[in-house]
């Protein structure tokens, strides 16, 4: 599943814009297509007009309710609206912010969704040196002692988002119980991603600088039919 949010704030019509001479919407349409069947991917959108991409890439498009388009709508409720209408079993949500995700890693992402019953997968960068958090409380070592080489540890990860992975009854019954489920629970299972992967683009600024790479972005040839 692909959520594009018609009114993005920072960066006007997100999803049209592009990387060297693709938009981040068939870059990211073209991923999918490298491991799933163009039947199982859906475009979740409130935006009407990407219908023509549903049509020339043969995938579904399954229109989101402005409500849950909107800046106060949260993760968790537009993907309780998407699961509670599909049937699937699992869903893998992909963003299409992340435009430098290579297949290979998607392959391996799905592979370990298939094999995780109802755990959560969350895709991550991994962080092997001395962090704090935003008032500077340390989470991984103590002031009180002496620094230890960054390769003993232990790793912080935080979310890159671009690929995630949730149980349908699993969410739904966990969302039902407690209005979220986006976070999973103890049991979830971290992804760590290449550095060019865990490129997320938010800003006009981000932008800018993911286009300063378009030499490296991955192309996607290889499709299921």
């Amino acid at each position: 599943m692909i959520p594009v949010r018609k009114g993005s704030q920072r960066v006007k019509g997100k999803a049209l814009r592009k990387i060297g001479r693709i938009t981040l919407l068939e870059q990211t349409i073209k991923c999918a297509l490298t491991y799933f069947q163009p039947s199982d991917i859906y475009l979740n959108t409130n935006w009407d007009e990407l219908k023509n991409f549903t049509k020339d890439y043969k995938i579904n498009f399954y229109r989101r309710d402005d409500e849950l388009a909107s800046s106060s709508s949260t993760n968790d409720e537009f993907m309780n609206d998407f699961l509670l209408k599909s049937a699937c079993k699992r869903v893998v949500q992909l963003l299409p912010t992340s435009p430098y995700l290579l297949s290979e890693e998607l392959r391996k992402f799905c592979n370990v969704a298939i094999e995780s019953s109802n755990k959560t997968i969350i895709s991550v960068a991994s962080h092997r040196i001395a962090s704090v958090l935003e008032d500077g409380t340390p989470l991984n070592f103590s002031r009180d002692k002496k620094n230890p080489p960054s390769q003993t540890m232990k790793a912080i990860y935080s979310y890159v988002g671009v690929l995630m992975s949730w149980d349908r009854k699993t969410f739904l019954e966990q969302y039902y119980k407690n209005y979220c489920a986006y976070h999973g629970n103890e049991n979830n299972i971290y992804f760590p991603l290449r550095f060019l992967s865990q490129l997320d683009i938010d800003t006009e600024t981000d932008l800018k600088e993911a286009q300063l790479l378009s030499k490296f972005l991955p192309i996607h040839t290889k499709f299921k039919s």
